[in-house]
């Protein structure tokens, strides 16, 4: 119990992913669970370091880009962000990378947002509303509330429960000055 912190010593949780990781080198999950560890700890710096170590190794790896993106996003870094969903698409263009990308290029008012937007609706599956959605941020942050609200009001009418949609519209309303005083 005496032992004196030399600044140099490694986290327990840590370490132990450390550890497996040196065990089991190809292991991306592995490598996933500690980006996540430092994600969590709020070290976007290293989280973001290490994802790129893995992207190093297989610059091809949509996973990986998504997850750098996400960090590079929730880090302040919209730009680069961007950047990291537009080469995740281009390697592989699932849905969800899609509306990542369109609703932060809705936020900087970038018209790509309609037209990634349109290319959801043409989809298979489940992605109409977000679409709706990512419509609804792009006039939203253009200016123009009222086209705003009535996408929102449409992604409502698919689901009520949707509290983004709710959120997007009151801030359309309080913008307006649409609320009881």
């Amino acid at each position: 119990n005496n032992k004196v912190k030399t600044g140099n010593e490694v986290p327990g949780q840590e370490k132990q992913f450390r550890d497996l990781i040196s065990r089991y080198p190809d292991s991306l999950l592995l490598k996933e669970n500690l980006v996540q560890y430092f994600r969590d700890k709020g070290n976007y710096e290293q989280a973001i370091t290490e994802t790129t170590i893995v992207l190093n190794k297989d610059s091809l790896n949509s996973r990986f880009l998504d997850i750098k993106a996400t960090l590079l996003f929730e880090n302040g870094d919209t730009i680069n962000a961007i950047k990291a969903f537009e080469k995740a698409i281009s390697i592989d263009p699932r849905s969800g990378y899609i509306i990542s990308l369109g609703s932060l290029y809705a936020q900087t008012k970038n018209p790509m947002a309609l037209v990634l937007a349109d290319s959801l609706l043409q989809r298979p599956g489940n992605v109409q509303k977000e679409a709706i959605f990512i419509k609804g941020l792009y006039f939203s942050y253009k200016g123009d509330k009222i086209k705003a609200i009535a996408f929102f009001n449409s992604c409502l009418n698919m689901d009520y429960r949707d509290m983004l949609a709710y959120r997007e519209k009151a801030i359309c309303l309080y913008d307006l000055n649409k609320y009881a005083t």
